[in-house]
């Protein structure tokens, strides 16, 4: 009984002796909701939580209370101001996710945050049915390198100098005009990655910015990324063949799209086209019915992909322009070292057989001879595949596909591809 009470004594003398700054990482890598219940721990750990450098509020904080919004709203409100207000250290990372209406509390809360010039990433989400505009504070923290913003409204007119630090900015379903989303580009020169995400029409007013005017604007881009609205906005003004400004260094492109939508698709053909260093291409086809006939895409073979190394494709299904643009990738990256095809969950297994099919039917060119291909479903049972199918049907096509030895395990569990 003796060297039981000694081991935990033992124990709680190792808890209580951890230097300040190990503490304060373990509490900042803890939802800020746990960090503050280590207060109850020892006197120690009373006001701890208050070094932490990270602090994130999310919905889910808040679940399971059955509350009317107006209380909620309060609950959330006070619950924040108390853990900003009694916050000691530099706050270098704030995020938050609301779900209630609290526009003026939001306010206050950015303000607050403006005064501080050790923030560096800041996450801001509205779950809420209304697009709060941001207030012109938000502008003034100017130490930021990572901004995420998700629903809300930054409005029409721009007079701010910008982010001039900002390397990482995503705007989802923001509601902005073109001529200020120009000028806040324009005013982050270190911006190495963008993405323009969501399918709702957000844009405000007409489009007065071209393609061209746009790209322009990112001379130190690396990451970009597009979901199918913004690709078809920014090219419903034509596009030129070729950009004109050739510092347009983009290495890993995302986009998400319609395949058989002629707009988008060749929007993001054109993006492909201008992007001479592109490594890495992600794609997430969309499946939707369209009103105009596909793109041609032999209309397309100039195109060059002499640096592609990464290939990612995500939805695929039995249809024509998925299977064709595949195709057109694939012979026309002479370096490809891989290539990650998801196949649409929804797909039936005879579907899935009917795509393997197409993939390796002759002719199939492929301008990498190194290259290999890697196919799976996400959340599909064991049996929803035959295992015995695909390694009869690629031996006779090794210099098209090859696999690693884990590949056929992907038939027999789940597995997600790094």
């Amino acid at each position: 009984m003796e060297v039981v009470k000694s081991m935990r004594g033992l124990a709680m003398d190792i808890i209580s002796t951890l230097p300040q700054d190990i503490t304060t990482r373990i509490l900042s890598r803890m939802p800020i909701r746990d960090a503050l219940r280590t207060s109850i721990l020892s006197r120690k750990w009373r006001y701890c939580w208050r070094r932490v450098s990270t602090i994130s509020f999310e919905d889910k904080m808040f679940e399971g209370l059955n509350y009317s919004k107006e209380i909620m709203k309060h609950k959330v409100a006070n619950a924040i101001f108390h853990v900003l207000l009694l916050h000691t250290s530099p706050l270098l990372k704030f995020s938050l996710s609301i779900d209630v209406d609290m526009e003026s509390e939001l306010d206050q809360i950015i303000i607050y945050l403006s005064r501080s010039d050790t923030l560096q990433e800041l996450s801001l989400e509205n779950n809420s049915a209304k697009h709060y505009k941001l207030p012109c504070s938000f502008f003034s923290l100017r130490e930021l390198w990572y901004l995420r913003v998700t629903n809300f409204h930054l409005g029409t007119s721009l007079t701010s100098n910008g982010f001039s630090k900002l390397t990482c900015l995503t705007l989802t379903n923001v509601e902005i005009s073109s001529h200020a989303l120009k000028y806040l580009l324009t005013n982050c020169p270190l911006l190495g990655e963008l993405y323009l995400l969501g399918d709702e029409p957000k844009m405000i007013g007409e489009n007065s910015v071209t393609s061209v005017e746009l790209y322009e604007c990112l001379p130190s881009i690396q990451k970009l990324g597009f979901s199918e609205y913004y690709l078809k906005y920014f090219g419903a003004g034509g596009m030129p063949h070729k950009l004109p400004n050739s510092s347009f260094q983009v290495k890993y492109l995302i986009l998400s799209l319609c395949l058989r939508d002629r707009d988008a698709l060749s929007s993001a053909l054109y993006l492909i086209k201008n992007s001479p260093n592109l490594t890495t291409l992600s794609i997430k086809t969309i499946t939707r019915p369209t009103s105009t006939d596909p793109l041609d895409l032999e209309d397309y073979s100039d195109l060059k992909l002499d640096h592609l190394h990464n290939l990612w494709m995500h939805g695929i299904r039995n249809l024509d322009m998925d299977l064709k643009f595949l195709k057109l990738v694939l012979a026309k990256a002479p370096v490809l070292k891989k290539a990650f095809m998801e196949l649409d969950y929804n797909l039936p297994l005879l579907s899935d057989l009917q795509v393997l099919a197409e993939l390796t039917r002759v002719p199939f060119p492929c301008a990498s001879s190194s290259a290999q291909l890697f196919i799976e479903r996400p959340n599909t049972s064991p049996s929803s595949y035959l295992p015995f199918f695909l390694p009869d049907m690629f031996t006779q096509h090794p210099n098209i596909c090859t696999f690693e030895p884990w590949f056929f395990s992907c038939f027999y569990q789940n597995k997600s591809s790094e």
